[in-house]
């Protein structure tokens, strides 16, 4: 080793091509270095298409139920400026933008919001300009609340009606989902007017009955306050919103638990039945025959299972107390239900509503029960 040292003088240093260019290196670096500081000390960095941090979450207003409900999509500018080899090596994610929010306190439709840096280390250097400055969001009143949901068809339903077969209300498949909770701004919550799981039928003909997936949508009542309901959102199965016009919603300010749930539509047979009075706690000698009466309506059309209707001759109503009718009026008129069963229903109204009278207007050899 000492024999290596001996033999390295300072003039075979000054010949040796490789110490040259490696001291050639060295001085350029610092000679740069030193050209930088001496003739450009203070310099301007410009970063752009920057994001920021627009909400109110760890506050207080947070704590109060306030949530800004549609945070802006845009993109900053921010011009920064100190010592040229400072600022050369800032990089965007040296520092964060953050919106303003302490002096949050109640809703606002139109809340400015004013843009600021910081920095995320302790360098020296300081922020020109943010572009843009400002920013305009709603601060609203957040929470969630529950509505009914009903079931509907994109369309009306077609069936072959030549057959009798007719389409009964669509209903919800799976009825422990017939109530639906929304988040969002409580605001605009409280335009619901109906919640909707709207079928998502194709228009064939059917001829039996089919279940499908649906979709929700939520209405609020028409600008003339009619009783044809606005769509506020309509929410596609894989839960895009859309408004009115069919336009997508990128940040809806309203969100259901499911944006997904099956609708039934039961395909049933429809048949015209005459209508029957039925009498009981006759006299022995007293039989059906022996009674004449007139029912308003005369006749009916049900509707029920394509399985049960065909069979059916009449529909009978609940029975009349013999023991009840007398030669006066007053005992011989009388209010009836029908009784049906098997699914079977008249159509166009509640079975458990709809009432038939019965007019007794002759009992054969006037037999009545207060002979």
């Amino acid at each position: 080793m000492k024999k290596l040292l001996s033999k390295l003088t300072f003039k075979k240093l000054i010949y040796n091509k490789r110490f040259l260019i490696a001291v050639s290196v060295i001085f350029s670096i610092v000679i740069w270095f030193v050209a930088a500081i001496v003739r450009n000390p203070i310099r301007e960095k410009l970063f752009s298409d920057l994001t920021a941090t627009i909400s109110l979450d760890g506050t207080t207003a947070a704590e109060n139920g306030l949530k800004i409900v549609n945070v802006p999509d845009v993109r900053f500018k921010v011009t920064v400026k100190g010592a040229a080899y400072v600022v050369s090596g800032v990089k965007k994610d040296d520092f964060t933008l953050k919106a303003d929010v302490s002096d949050i306190t109640e809703p606002n439709d139109n809340c400015v919001l004013k843009i600021k840096a910081e920095k995320n280390d302790s360098r020296e250097y300081e922020f020109v300009s943010i572009e843009p400055a400002t920013v305009t969001v709603k601060i609203a009143r957040y929470g969630t609340e529950e509505f009914n949901l009903t079931a509907a068809t994109s369309e009306t339903i077609k069936t072959e009606e030549a057959n009798g077969l007719v389409a009964d209300t669509p209903k919800l498949t799976d009825t422990t989902k017939s109530k639906i909770k929304i988040t969002g701004s409580l605001s605009e919550a409280a335009k619901i007017k109906s919640v909707e799981a709207v079928a998502d039928y194709d228009g064939s003909v059917l001829t039996e009955s089919k279940t499908f997936d649906a979709y929700i949508v939520i209405y609020t009542s028409s600008a003339d306050d009619s009783e044809t309901n606005k769509i506020l959102y309509r929410y596609s199965l894989d839960g895009k919103a859309y408004d009115a016009d069919g336009k997508e919603v990128a940040k809806p300010e309203l969100v259901p638990e499911f944006y997904q749930t099956k609708v039934t539509v039961n395909i049933l047979k429809k048949k015209t039945l005459p209508v029957r009075a039925k009498f009981d706690n006759k006299r022995s000698d007293v039989q059906d025959s022996d009674i004449n009466y007139w029912v308003d309506p005369a006749e009916v059309t049900v509707v029920g299972p394509p399985d049960v209707v065909p069979g059916l001759e009449a529909v009978t109503l609940e029975p009349i107390d013999y023991r009840l009718i007398s030669r006066d009026s007053s005992g011989r008129r009388f209010e009836c239900k029908a009784v049906l069963k098997g699914g079977v229903r008249i159509l166009g109204d509640d079975e458990n509503e709809k009432k038939f009278t019965v007019r007794v207007t002759y009992i054969k050899d006037n037999k009545y029960n207060a002979d």
